[in-house]
């Protein structure tokens, strides 16, 4: 797994826990003031695609730079930062891992701030910006 000894940032959508690469995210800000990001950037309703159905204001974004993109991944509750270890990872192969949710790399199996075992998700950001141009038929700036 490329991932193994990587910090990731954990935070949560739609009550379910992700994981992702620190070294892919350029900033986390409060999403109810603002971003301070680049016009035409993109944002990724992550909660909704991660099942959440009603629409409201997320709490936090986080600002993602994969090359020299940069989009947003909208979140709700910031759990904190794990160092992956290699008996934590557990692959995701198909039907699990399907055309709809290609950006899920692994699932981890972590401990809770109370001692008891959760699974987060670990996230591959290449894959969530491949999200967005799929969804949008372009990428940010493309006509």
């Amino acid at each position: 797994m490329d991932y193994i000894g990587e910090c990731c940032l954990a935070f949560t959508a739609n009550n379910i826990n992700f994981l992702i690469p620190v070294s892919g995210v350029k900033r986390v800000c409060d999403a109810r003031q603002g971003t301070a990001a680049e016009e035409d950037m993109r944002v990724l309703n992550f909660p909704v695609i991660a099942g959440r159905t009603e629409e409201r204001q997320w709490d936090y974004i986080l600002i993602l730079e994969t090359g020299r993109t940069v989009f947003g991944l909208l979140a709700e509750e910031i759990l904190g930062l794990r160092v992956l270890k290699e008996e934590e990872l557990l692959s995701l192969h198909p039907p699990v891992l399907n055309e709809r949710n290609q950006y899920l790399q692994a699932v981890a199996k972590l401990r809770g701030d109370d001692g008891i075992a959760v699974l987060g998700y670990l996230l591959n950001p290449e894959q969530l910006y491949q999200r967005i141009i799929n969804y949008s038929g372009s990428p940010p700036g493309g006509a």
